[in-house]
Order: structure tokens, then C-alpha cells, then sequence
């Protein structure tokens, strides 16, 4: 929501000075001869209005300790919290505030603190605190016309923020009735008031209440603003003409705002396409361009005219006219729209290809790789990283489902886009759970999760009714056929497009046909597969849906049915990719989600036909698959042998996938026997080295090794340039560790592996440990070289935000303070959303400082040392930015802001970063020549930080220097002498002796 905060807390301001006192010329014209305490209180509100906040509650402070029974002591502890307040130190304020409130709770001005405890409040994000303290202001300040709108506001913004709509609403909407001649409040409070309509999802009445503001306050900067939310709020309503007129209006009535103007006219634009009216829209998009490319707060909006005219030729299928408005637009000036150009010109080859032009799948892929490459891309990269998973699904799940990983680790704030990174996550999980990846059932209930979790936020995604499909795969998968039944038959009972209503069908018949010791089951499976055929014969599941039906009949002794069924198969379903292959694929299926029998029932009829052709040998290679599932050691021995005749590498493929399977039922002799037949099975070379892979990493699990590192070793020794190479000398390195050895012997793997196999995915891996080693051996130098490397690397990938925080601290343990500031601040500028991040942003800060250039300094440390620290973690890097900005203001001269600073972080928990705090703030209290706060500031560190030598040593010496400047010689010496006896050997010890054979007064310690 847009609010003129700074405004509104002016306002504040002001009331509250008139109502407690006014300021320092008021209480001059009331004291002709004033006392010392009125002198006092003069003082601090003088420094108020000069708005030197601090040094006002220092003053305040004094005035009420030093006279509690002066009449103005109430109206003092008030402008102590609204000192705090304009300062931004919230905890202070509200303190202060209830310090005021306690002392006079029946104070005439109860109604104004309240109103102030309430910013305070809504400003630290305690909006449940602010509402009860603005519910109780509110009836104090009813009639008061600058605090009784405001308190109304306010308490409607806290109910915003917790998603409580209606109240927010009726508060906005007393502002409205009680003080509609205000119209600034009134203004805004009408504005707020249409977004919770649309908070609520009202999207009309949010369209009539923005309206209303821009008829009543046409003046008013909101009106113009309110006009273009209305036409967006009416757009996603479709309700097109009164979109429409909303952006009209702001054509006709507001040309004096080229921005409001560009807007409105790309409202019509989006208006028409919507409606898919695409040559309007073009025309419109086109008009943005040409009437406004003059002014430049429209050139946001100018930039973004091409893209959206190649988006209009998109949608109506013309994607040769698409990529070609797209290709001009990746030379487009703006690197924003050269970046979404080349994303959609992605898309329109994706379209393409898809179509048929083959080439163009590697094109689409360069395109969206690009995209997703580009730091600078933000969102959109996410959008391109999604596409490629999505081009890598079906021939590399495990690698697509990384990326999808990658998309969600970044916490998408577009809903769709998490969707389909989470659905997309969720069928490369159960693609891998099916190809027999390791730990099956796991990777089964991990997808499921991410199925449930689409649903559960949100049952109305798009997307939601193919997560519950691929909800009861899973659950079929993992043998709880009823779960799944129950999810379908409630998602059935839905209004569904066609295609999902048939995949949906074909898995509960799947489901049914699960339960086949149940006769009920197999009946309700040959009804839904007989709907699918039925009602969706067009469909792409319907020929699976043959396919299953044909043995189930037959077993259901419905032989005529199975054989109607058979034909319509074999005639209607031929031209398809075979309806043969149909049953293959159905038979595949069944396989993969456990149902073996109902495979080998498949697979035996379709061995006994005449018309597979080069096919037997899927059928069969899956019959040895599923005998080696059910221990069918017999059944498998004369299939091996049937396969021995098979072509090319069949056979060894065949023993590989057993091997396989083997594997995943946690049958490591079988398995390693199984790999042996594969060698046996003369395979070519690259199946080869993988079943020796395999045979090393089996023995490996087995804790044997030897033998597993010789299996490894004959990887490299046979196939050393096979894909399985760099696998191998990863997993001897990791070997080495297995075993206990130093971390050096596993340094000649990682080596050979980068070396060999540099565009090898787990070589900028390899990169990356040795670079480890030798920061862990103090070598800085080396080890920055080695981080170098990494971030050198093609597949960096992950690692970069490592590498480069790495690198900065190998640098900045050799006092290179310019490379560690740039290493830390690319992490801080080239990814930022890396857990790093942060930290990254203080080393630089710090590495800054240590280069003097504060002004960069403070520009990086002021984000850390403003955060609300969530956790221990958290507190420790926000204290140590505390001082390291402290650090910077002070070597500025900006003593009173370093100790504000420092302070929050003077505390004995934070070991030696407390110390520096609590050190800065006494140093700072020197500067100013507060002696005697100084001293007591100084008597802190060396009494809660004794045991960090340094800067006690330094304090205990600077206690002596202020009492030196009070004019307290004796306790001057006797601290000069305490550090000359506590702390010798430093520098301060050298300079107490020093000091103490003078008799003059310092000129400084520092």
C-alpha cells in the first residue's frame, strides 16, 4: 500500500508538540524569571526543535531526574519517546512511552502518548500491539482532528498487516465518515480502503472504491493512482469497458503526467489482449511508443512496447512474426528488455520445435541457458531455469530435478512459477524413483510431499489437479492403491479439462487394478478404463487404457470383450506410436510402480505374439527385470539366455538394470553379480566403465576398501576418458576420507580430476576441496589461486557464492583489502539472495574500512548493522557490523552517531566485539569532551572486558586521561598506575609511565 509515512509522522510530531508544550519559545514567553529547572527543560526542548534528538533525551533525562516534581516532568518522559521515535529506535520510544504512562496514567495527554507507543509499535513490525494500543487511543483522541484520523489509520494499517481486512477496512472507513473534510486523510484512507477489497478478493468493489477516490479527489497526487488501479482491478475481473473507461479517463483528464499517461494507455493495450483481440492490442502497445518515447518517467514503460507487440504475435500462434519482434528486441538498449526478449524468443523456438523443426530444441535451450546465466535477470532467470529443467526431464530427471531445486531455493514470489518449479520437481523425483535410483522409497515420499504441498496452498492452482494425480501415482507406487482411489474419485467429482479428467481416469483404473485380489476392484477398473475409452477416445491415455484392458478382461474370463478390445487396439490406436508399444509402455508402468505381476502378465502375452519384431527384446529385457524383482531365479536364467541372442549390447544392458534393481532391494551380492555380468556380456566401453563404477561404489557401501578402490582404479586404467572417469576419481578421493586418511590423500584425485576432466560437473567440485585444503594449511595465497579457479570453472554453479567468500578471506588474511572488499561484494551484488549474503556485505564493509574509504564502508554496513537479528547467528554479525560502522563514523568525526551505533552491541555475551563496542562508545565520549560520561564508559570496558587485555589496557588508560581533564590528578595517577601495573608490556602501560612523570595535562590519547 502507498502511504506518505513521513507526512503522517510530521503531523504526529506536531500535535504532539502543541498539545505537551510547545517548543522552547513557548516556555520562554511563560518565564520571565526562570529557575534552573525551567532553564533545564528550555535546554532540551531547544534541542528538540533543532532536532538533536539525541543530545534532547540526554537533557530530558537529566531534567527528570535532577527535578521529579516539576510540573513539566510528564511532558518531558512524552517528548523523550517522541525523541526516540524520530530517531527510528522503537524499543526506546515504546519504553519511554510506557515509563510516561505508568508515572501519569490519568494524564490529559494519555490519548497523544498512546498514538506515539502505537507508531512505535507498527514501525518494529508489532502490529498485535499496535492495534491494542491504538484501540485504546482511539476514544482519547475521538475528537481531536490531526491525531484522530491518524490513530484510525494507523490502527487500520496494523489490521492490514496481520491479513485482517475487515477492521483494517472499518477503520479506513471511520476516517472517511468522521473526517471527510480532511482531505488529505480522507484521501488516503479511501485509497487503503480499495486495497482491502482486494486483499479480500473483491476485486470489483476495490475497482468502485479506487473510482470513488479519483471522482472526489481529483486533485489529489492519489486520483490518478487510484484511476490505474481500478482499470487493473477491472481488468482482472474482465470487466473489460469499465477497465476501459478508468484508463480513458486518465488519458483525457490527467495529460499533464506522461507517466500515468504511458500507464494508461498500456492499460488499453493489455485490456484488448486480454480479450484476445490481438491487433488491437498491438495498436495500443504501439501507441505507448510512439506518443510518449519523448518524456522520460514513461520510459519504463516505452522500453517494454516490443516485447509486448511480439507477445501479442505469440499468443496468436504466429511464431515466426513472434521471434522475430523478440531477436530485434535482444539488441534493444535496455538490458531488462533484451533479457526478456531473449526469454520468449526461447519460447516462440520451444513452440517451433515442438512443431517440428527439429533444430530448434538446442536453440530454445541456448536461449533460456543464457537467460538463466544472466545475474542481472532476476525472476525471469528463474523463469528460464524452469524451462530448461523442463527440456531435460525426460532424458535426465536427477539433473532436472536440481534445477527445479534451484528455482525453489530462491523463494519465488510468483505463485504459478513455485508451482510448476514444485510440480516439476515432484515428477523428476518420481522418474527417478522409477529409473531404480537410490533410496526409492524416500525419493517417492519426497515427491509426494511436493504434490501435497501445491495443493494445500492453494486447491484452486491450475496446476492442483495434476499434483493430486501425481499424488495417487505415488501412492500407488508405494503400494496404498485406496489412498489414491480416495484422492481421485474427490478430484473427479470436479469440473476438469478433458486431457486431465483422462489422466486422472487412467491412474485410478491403474489404482483399481492394483487391488486385483479383490474382484470388486478389477470391475471398477474395466469401468474406468472403459470411460476413458468411452468418453475421451481422442485422448493420449486412451490407448493406454486399451492396452491395460485387453489381460484384464482375458483374466476376468470376458475373453470376447478382450478381443473387441484387442482390434480396437491394433485398428484404431495403430497409426498412433503403436499400440504394441502401448502395451509395452502399459506393462513398463506396472514395473516401475511394484506391480510386477500384473507386468510379467503383460510382457508373457506379448512375448507369445508373432508381430513384435526387434521389439521382443524390450518385452523380454522387461521380463528379466521383473523376475529379478520377485526372485524368480528360474524364469530369469532362460531369459538371460533368450537374450544372449539379442543385438548389439541388449544383453549387457539387460544385466546392468538387474544389477540395478538389486541395488535398490539393498541386495549388494547380487548386485555386484550382476555388474560382473555385464563385463562378461562384452559391453561397450562406456557401459563398461559405469558397471565398474558401480562395482567400486557397491564395495565402497560394503566398507570393503580395497577392493573397492582397485574396482575404481580399473575405471580409470580401461576407460579413462569415459563419463565414468571423473565419477571414479571423485569416489577414490572421497575413498580416501572414508577410510581416515588425511585429507592429502585424497589431493592427487581431486587433481587428476580437475585436471583431466575440466568441463566435468564435479571437477569445479574438485577445485573447490583442494582450494580448502590449502586455506585450512594457511597458504592464502595458494588458496586464493585455487578459489580463482573455481569461479573460473564452466559448471561453477552452486559453488560461486563459496568460492567468492572464500576468496575474500584467503585475501583478506594477506591484507589485501582492495581484491577481499571486491571477492565479498561480488557475492553482494551478483547474488544476492545467497545465504552469504550478509556476512559478505560486512567483510566488504570491514575491508573498506581498513582502505579508509568510509563513505563505501557505511554504504555496506548500514544494511547488517539495521537488521532485527532472528537468531544467535544472526546477532553475532549484525554486533560485529554495529562496530565496524561504528568504527567508520568515528574516524569521520561522527562521534555522536558512532557511539548511537556501537551501543545496542556493549554487551559481555559478544566476547570481544562487546569490548571494541563498548570501547567506541567511551572513545567517542571523549571526543566530545563528556569526561565524566566518558570515564564512566571506560570504567565499563575495563570492569565487563577485562579479560580482552587490548582494549581494557587502553580504557584503564584513557580513565586516567578523563580524570585528568576534570581536574582529579590524584585519581589520575592512580589510574595511569593501575594500567602500568595491570597491563605491562602494552602500549598503554608504556604511555601511563610516561604520563605519570609529567605534570602538565594531556593533549590527547588517542
Amino acid at each position: 500500500m502507498r502511504h506518505p509515512l513521513d507526512l503522517i509522522r510530521a503531523m504526529l510530531v506536531c500535535a504532539l508538540v502543541v498539545a505537551i508544550g510547545g517548543g522552547g519559545r513557548a516556555v520562554r514567553a511563560q518565564a520571565q524569571n526562570p529557575s534552573m529547572a525551567d532553564d533545564q527543560y528550555l535546554f532540551a526542548n531547544e534541542l528538540f526543535d533543532r532536532k538533536l534528538y539525541e543530545l534532547a533525551i540526554q537533557e530530558y533525562e537529566k531534567f527528570v531526574q535532577e527535578y521529579p516534581q516539576h510540573k513539566n516532568v510528564h511532558q518531558a518522559r512524552l517528548r523523550i519517546g517522541e525523541a526516540y521515535l524520530r530517531l527510528r529506535r522503537y524499543p526506546e520510544s515504546i519504553a519511554a512511552y510506557q515509563r510516561a504512562l505508568e508515572a501519569k496514567p490519568d494524564s490529559k495527554f494519555r490519548g497523544h502518548a498512546l498514538v506515539g507507543m502505537g507508531l512505535a509499535y507498527f514501525y518494529s513490525n508489532q502490529f498485535e500491539k499496535g492495534v491494542a494500543t491504538f484501540l485504546e487511543a482511539r476514544p482519547l483522541v475521538a475528537d481531536d482532528a490531526e491525531l484522530g484520523p491518524i490513530a484510525n489509520t494507523w490502527l487500520g494499517e496494523c489490521y492490514y498487516n496481520l491479513q485482517k481486512y475487515d477492521e483494517a477496512a472499518a477503520c479506513f472507513q471511520i476516517v472517511l465518515d468522521r473526517w471527510a473534510d480532511r482531505e488529505e486523510q480522507a484521501a488516503q484512507a479511501a485509497y487503503a480502503l480499495g486495497f482491502c477489497h482486494q486483499a479480500r478478493k473483491n476485486l470489483t468493489q476495490a475497482a468502485a472504491q479506487w473510482l470513488q477516490v479519483a471522482e472526489k479527489y481529483p486533485k489529489h497526487p492519489l486520483a490518478v493512482e487510484s484511476l490505474l488501479r481500478a482499470g487493473e482491478a477491472l481488468t482482472q475481473a474482465e470487466q473489460y469497458p469499465m477497465a476501459a473507461q478508468a484508463y480513458q479517463k486518465v488519458l483525457t483528464e490527467y495529460r499533464e503526467n506522461p507517466r500515468a499517461l504511458a500507464a494508461a494507455q498500456m492499460g488499453l493495450g493489455w485490456v484488448a489482449f486480454y480479450q484476445k483481440r490481438y491487433a488491437e492490442a498491438r495498436t495500443a502497445f504501439e501507441l505507448v511508443e510512439k506518443n510518449y518515447k519523448e518524456f522520460a518517467p514513461a520510459a519504463p514503460l516505452v522500453a517494454l512496447v516490443p516485447l509486448r507487440v511480439a507477445d501479442c504475435y505469440y499468443y496468436e500462434g504466429k511464431y515466426e512474426e513472434a521471434s522475430r519482434g523478440y531477436e530485434a528486441g535482444t539488441q534493444h538498449a535496455d538490458p531488462a528488455v533484451r533479457r526478456e526478449s531473449l526469454y520468449w524468443l526461447g519460447m516462440c523456438r520451444l513452440q517451433l520445435a515442438q512443431a517440428g523443426q527439429n533444430a530448434m530444441w538446442e536453440q530454445a535451450a541456448a536461449a533460456f541457458q543464457r537467460v538463466a546465466d544472466d545475474p542481472e535477470a532476476g525472476p525471469l532467470a528463474l523463469r528460464a531455469k524452469l524451462r530448461l529443467a523442463d527440456l531435460r526431464l525426460d532424458r535426465d530427471p536427477a539433473g532436472a530435478g536440481a534445477l527445479y531445486q534451484q528455482v525453489l531455493a530462491t523463494h519465488p514470489d510468483d505463485a504459478l512459477l513455485r508451482d510448476q518449479a514444485q510440480y516439476g520437481l515432484a515428477v523428476a523425483l518420481f522418474r527417478q524413483a522409477g529409473q531404480g535410483a537410490e533410496n526409492r522409497d524416500a525419493r517417492l515420499a519426497e515427491a509426494e510431499a511436493q504434490f501435497t504441498a501445491i495443493v494445500r496452498r492453494d486447491p484452486d492452482s491450475p496446476l492442483a489437479p495434476l499434483a493430486v494425480i501425481g499424488m495417487a501415482q505415488c501412492q500407488l507406487e508405494r503400494q496404498s492403491a485406496l489412498g489414491a482411489i480416495s484422492q481421485l474419485e474427490v478430484l473427479l467429482k470436479k469440473e476438469l479439462p478433458a486431457e486431465t479428467r483422462a489422466a486422472a481416469l487412467l491412474v485410478l483404473g491403474q489404482a483399481h487394478l492394483a487391488l486385483k485380489s479383490d474382484r470388486r476392484h478389477l470391475e471398477s477398473a474395466v469401468r474406468v478404463f472403459r470411460q476413458i475409452l468411452d468418453q475421451h477416445p481422442d485422448a493420449s491415455q486412451a490407448p493406454t487404457a486399451a492396452a491395460a484392458l485387453v489381460p484384464l478382461l482375458r483374466d476376468l474370463q470376458r475373453r470376447q470383450e478382450a478381443d473387441e478390445v484387442e482390434r480396437l487396439l491394433l485398428q484404431k490406436y495403430g497409426s498412433r506410436p503403436g499400440a504394441v508399444d502401448a502395451l509395452i509402455a502399459n506393462a513398463e508402468l506396472q514395473r516401475e510402480q511394484g506391480n510386477h505381476t500384473g507386468a510379467i502378465q503383460i510382457y508373457e502375452q506379448l512375448a507369445s505374439r508373432d508381430n513384435l519384431g526387434q521389439r521382443i527384446w524390450n518385452v523380454r529385457m522387461g521380463l528379466a527385470l521383473c523376475y529379478a524383482a520377485t526372485g524368480q531365479a528360474a524364469k530369469l536364467n532362460e531369459i538371460l539366455q533368450l537374450l544372449e541372442k539379442a543385438p548389439g549390447d541388449t544383453l549387457a544392458t539387460t544385466h546392468y538394470r538387474i544389477a540395478a534393481v538389486y541395488e535398490r532391494a539393498n541386495k549388494p551380492e547380487e548386485a555386484l553379480a550382476a555388474y560382473q555380468a555385464v563385463l562378461r556380456a562384452g559391453p561397450p566401453e562406456a557401459l563398461a566403465a559405469s558397471a565398474r563404477l558401480r562395482i567400486g561404489v557397491v564395495l565402497a557401501g560394503q566398507k570393503r576398501y580395497p577392493e573397492a578402490a582397485a574396482a575404481l582404479q580399473e575405471v580409470l586404467d580401461k576407460h579413462p576418458r569415459t563419463a565414468a572417469a571423473p565419477q571414479a576419481l571423485y569416489e577414490l578421493a572421497w575413498l580416501q576420507i572414508d577410510m581416515g586418511k588425511p585429507a592429502a590423500e585424497a589431493r592427487p584425485f581431486f587433481e587428476r580430476l580437475a585436471r583431466e576432466f575440466p568441463d566435468h560437473p564435479l571437477a569445479t567440485d574438485a577445485l573447490f576441496r583442494i582450494a580448502e585444503q590449502d586455506y585450512a594449511a594457511k597458504q592464502y595465497s595458494i588458496a586464493a589461486e585455487g578459489y580463482r579457479k573455481v569461479l573460473a570453472a564452466r559448471n561453477v554453479g552452486d559453488l560461486a557464492d563459496k568460492a567468492w567468500y572464500k576468496l575474500g578471506w584467503a585475501l583478506r588474511e594477506q591484507r589485501d583489502w582492495a581484491g577481499a572488499a571486491q571477492a565479498f561484494l561480488t557475492v553482494v551484488t551478483q547474488i544476492p539472495t545467497s545465504p552469504l549474503a550478509d556476512e559478505c556485505r560486512l567483510r566488504a564493509g570491514e575491508a573498506l574500512l581498513e582502505q579508509k574509504q568510509y563513505g563505501p564502508a557505511t554504504e555496506q554496513l548500514q544494511p547488517v548493522a539495521s537488521r532485527q537479528p532472528r537468531n544467535d547467528d544472526e546477532r553475532w554479525l549484525v554486533a560485529q557490523a554495529r562496530v565496524a560502522l561504528a568504527r567508520a563514523q568515528f574516524e569521520q568525526g561522527q562521534f555522536e552517531q558512532a557511539a548511537e551505533t556501537a551501543r545496542p552491541a556493549v554487551a559481555a555475551a559478544n566476547g570481544v566485539v562487546g569490548a571494541q563496542a563498548a570501547l567506541l562508545v567511551a572513545d567517542s565520549l571523549f571526543e566530545r569532551k563528556q569526561y565524566a560520561e566518558a570515564r564512566s564508559a571506560y570504567l565499563r570496558v575495563i570492569l565487563l572486558f577485562r579479560s580482552h587485555r587490548p582494549f581494557a589496557a587502553k580504557a584503564q588508560y584513557q580513565l586516567g586521561e578523563c580524570y585528568a581533564r576534570l581536574n582529579q590528578m590524584g585519581d589520575a595517577r592512580n589510574a595511569w598506575e593501575e594500567c602500568a601495573r595491570t597491563f605491562p608490556g602494552t602500549e598503554w602501560a608504556a604511555r601511563a609511565a610516561e604520563r605519570l612523570g609529567q605534570n602538565r595535562p594531556a593533549t590527547g590519547g588517542h
